[in-house]
């Protein structure tokens, strides 16, 4: 049975002996210069009692500080502008003197997001989280700005011996906690975007907000969680507003949209079913979220599971998280009434914090110091299964190396066996990490060609991020024989951080076997990959088109500096020329001054063609001049003979080209039932053609829903409402969002005949329709592929079915369901959304409170 209990003795602390914690005196505001008052403190529970004995201020007069981190002889602080270190060279727990500035540049426009979340990486890296609205550019002091690093989102870590700063990963939105599973993967999690991110090396992710800095990141990387923990409109309890407990949809769903603190948890302490756990805090639900990491291919996905922790108390945020000494769980929270978004520095109470343990049965502290034990003691510990235990041995480790000590020969010898024969690959990973940060791995003891892939996933990161020199011949039997989506995710991370030549023939080897199926090999090929195609555009195109991806063909034709190495391959593209065709069309939509030469033309039109491939050739020499081509599509699109797939692309190839004087030959198309919508579509003109008015009246439903939108969109308020004067369209043809634009009509007289059939809009109409324009963003048809309908079954007979009829099941209060557009989003969504806005005056819905 779990206990959780409150670590007495003083507000805000952390675990025993644990790191110091900083005190916050003025967030949100940071003060001016000089004027800090922000404190480290230093509490300890020596016998695990639940109860401080002892507490030391390490440092005082700090500013703003959001992380930090313990290690080489002192304590890593992030206090932006500021990346400091703090040294304690005689242990007594009292901050030397002033803090050694190692970064600046960092950011603070938005004072959460700026660097935090400090944690040591199984490289001996130290990691950090950067959130999406502050904006930094990051460098020694004394760096000239063109030399900094930007970052505005993302993972980024330093190495605390040779200093260097990078960016590990771009994206998310506000990461307020990081850690690493058993095999050394990272994780974080972030706020309104989804909550749960794998962080891979050289990632680029989903944004809340902006562009990432790199134009040529296409698709960027989503979240692995299967699930969300809040439902409906996020406005609804993201708290810029009146602060109400959340509604029990939501709380069933998890709390809320806002996460702080991240933990694994790798403790023996707790159950098995328990380890491998992502642990953290959710801010508006006022508990812990556990998810459940499971392997994906080359990734993960986060399952929900039970919450680890609820409580009633409505003041309770969760700030930081992480394992004790003991293996139990302990946690920090900021005790306030206010969550988030308030600007009122006067607004938060600064005074209150407190420190939790969460245990598992009885624990018992690691006692001693560990500063004393030997060499080969240190590295015994990696075979444990206490994390906090062997991840303090690893860096004592590498602060040993550091200070210029060799290691104990013992303890390399006993590593070196650890990798080669230990039976548990997690226990493998840490003696390899233990040996990566302590200078004990060279080319003789990577284990490449270890049994675990995620072994030798790790070789190649640690061999490729060190440079170290391997053996060309070995990286390509490595890329040639290996199947490992976890390997070659690794192969892919690797791409950029080694020689230029070696990098491209990597690529040409693992190409092949980036899949759509992976959610991160294909994406991740083109992170790695991109800067080099324009260095070498045919060799580029060639490996783009060995992947049976067809997205790296199209990114690779997107990226190139001009279409010659495209047209190029076009000849022996074999089954992929409607691909490339593709591709190209988009490139030059991207780049209209972008125009093909005649020789380009030339190779073009000489390519063996037929059906859609023919109409893609036709509409491409067009584009630069030509009226065969118009008259093959024409020729094309008339025939009802051909293929009705060639005929549509066909017109959508010719739309590019028609003129007033074709609407006449386009009108004798509406008697053709299967070019009817796409004709009108593609020439809204037709809408004043008088072959439309003759014919309306027997167009299907959907084509006369689907024609009153569009004339709606295209400003013909005046022709809409003649047809339905004319009885020729019903006013249930109009959807709501159609009648949300005629509301947009300038003519008082169009306007008064708007308000007599549909009333006067309500207040908040402008919002519903943006709202039900946002929920159009965001279920796309790729969303929509993963529904379940299981589940929106059960949905309806939950909230629907009381009321509506659906295959022959529920209530007959209202209209049934089965048929009605049940295909179409915007129907759904403007029932739902907006149903006031669907019927007539007189019988909307009313609200009475």
């Amino acid at each position: 049975m779990a206990e959780i209990e409150i670590n007495t003795g003083e507000d805000t602390g952390a675990a025993p002996p644990a790191p110091p914690q900083p005190e916050p005196s003025t967030y949100p505001t940071r003060a001016n210069d000089g004027e800090g008052k922000d404190r480290i403190v230093i509490f300890e529970d020596a016998d695990a009692n639940g109860t401080f004995e002892t507490r030391k201020v390490f440092a005082d007069g700090l500013n703003l500080v959001s992380g930090i981190e313990t290690g080489f002889g002192g304590v890593f602080v992030g206090a932006a502008p500021n990346l400091m270190f703090l040294a304690d060279e005689n242990g007594d727990d009292h901050a030397d003197g002033e803090p050694q500035i190692l970064l600046d540049g960092f950011g603070y426009q938005d004072t959460h997001e700026t660097l935090n979340s400090f944690i040591w990486g199984p490289d001996g890296w130290l990691y950090g989280c950067h959130g999406v609205f502050t904006h930094s550019k990051v460098g020694k002091p004394g760096t000239a700005d063109e030399q900094r690093v930007p970052i505005n989102a993302g993972i980024w870590r330093f190495h605390p011996v040779t200093q260097k700063f990078e960016v590990f990963a771009h994206g998310t939105s506000n990461p307020w906690g990081l850690d690493f599973n058993d095999w050394g993967e990272a994780f974080v999690e972030a706020c309104v975007i989804p909550h749960l991110w794998h962080i891979i090396p050289g990632g680029y992710y989903q944004r809340q907000a902006g562009s990432h800095f790199n134009p040529h990141i296409y698709e960027p990387l989503e979240t692995i969680a299967d699930h969300r923990h809040w439902v409906g409109d996020i406005r609804d309890h993201a708290h810029w507003g009146k602060e109400t407990a959340v509604s029990k949809e939501v709380a069933d769903a998890g709390g809320g949209h806002a996460h702080s603190g991240f933990a694994i948890c790798l403790s023996e302490e707790f159950p098995e079913e328990m380890r491998g756990s992502a642990l953290f805090f959710n801010i508006h639900g006022h508990r812990m979220n556990r998810d459940v990491l499971e392997r994906n291919g080359s990734g993960w996905t986060g399952k929900h599971a039970p919450d680890l922790l609820l409580t009633n108390d409505q003041w309770f945020l969760g700030v930081a998280i992480e394992s004790g000494p003991d293996g139990a769980l302990y946690f920090t929270d900021w005790h306030d009434e206010t969550s988030c978004h308030r600007t009122d520095p006067l607004r938060w109470d600064r005074t209150n914090g407190r420190v939790y343990r969460l245990r598992h049965g009885d624990v018992k502290p690691w006692q001693g110091d560990m500063g004393k034990l030997s060499d080969l003691e240190l590295v015994k510990l990696q075979v444990e299964r206490n994390e906090w235990e062997l991840r303090t041995a690893r860096r004592m480790l590498q602060e040993r190396v550091a200070k210029g000590a060799a290691i104990d020969p013992a303890a390399s010898e006993f590593l070196v066996k650890t990798v080669n024969t230990h039976p548990d690959a997690t226990r493998r990973l840490r003696a390899l990490w233990c040996m990566a940060v302590s200078g004990l791995l060279d080319r003789s003891t990577l284990p490449l060609d270890d049994a675990d892939e995620s072994v030798r996933a790790w070789a190649v990161r640690l061999a490729a991020q060190s440079g170290m020199t391997v053996e060309r011949s070995h990286w390509l039997k490595l890329a040639s024989r290996e199947d490992s989506p976890v390997v070659l995710l690794s192969l892919c991370s690797a791409l950029p951080k080694l020689p230029r030549e070696l990098s491209m023939d990597l690529a040409r080897w693992i190409a092949p076997k980036m899949t759509k199926a992976d959610p991160n090999l294909t994406r991740m090929f083109w992170f790695g990959f991109e800067s080099q195609v324009p260095r070498d555009e045919a060799r580029a195109m060639a490996i783009a088109l060995s992947c049976p991806d067809e997205r790296l063909a199209k990114w690779t034709a997107r990226r190139l500096e001009s279409p010659e190495a495209l047209v190029d391959v076009l000849a022996t593209a074999g089954k992929k020329t409607g691909l490339l065709l593709d591709a190209l069309t988009s490139r030059l939509d991207e780049k209209p001054d972008e125009k093909l030469s005649a020789s380009q033309l030339q190779i073009i039109s000489a390519l063996p063609a037929e059906g859609s491939v023919k109409a893609k050739i036709s509409a491409l020499a067009e584009r630069s001049g030509g009226q065969q081509a118009i008259a093959r599509l024409w020729s094309t699109v008339e025939d009802r003979k051909a293929k009705p797939e060639d005929r549509l692309d066909s017109l959508r190839l010719l739309v590019t080209f028609l003129e007033k004087k074709d609407e006449d030959r386009l009108a004798k198309l509406l008697d053709d039932p299967a070019l009817r919508l796409p004709v009108i579509t593609a020439s809204p003109a037709l809408l004043d053609h008088e072959a439309v008015n003759d014919r309306v009246a027997g167009f299907t439903t959907e084509e006369r829903v689907a024609v009153a939108r569009l004339a709606a969109r295209e400003g013909k308020a005046a022709r809409l409402l003649g047809w339905l004067d004319a009885m020729k369209l019903k006013q249930q043809d109009i959807p709501a969002d159609a009648v949300a634009r005629l509301r947009e009509a300038k003519e008082a007289s169009l306007k008064e005949e708007i308000v007599k059939r549909w009333g006067e809009p309500s207040a908040d109409a402008s919002a519903r329709r943006a709202l039900i324009e946002t929920w159009h963003g965001k279920l796309t048809p790729s969303v929509l592929a993963k529904a379940e309908p299981a589940k929106g079954r059960a949905i309806f007979d939950r909230t629907c079915a009381a009321c509506h009829k659906l295959f022959g099941e529920g209530g007959i209060i209202g209209p049934e369901l089965t048929g009605g557009e049940r295909g179409n989003v915007g129907h759904w969504l403007d029932n739902i959304l907006d149903p006031n806005g669907l019927i007539g005056q007189g019988y909307e819905l009313h609200r009475i409170e």
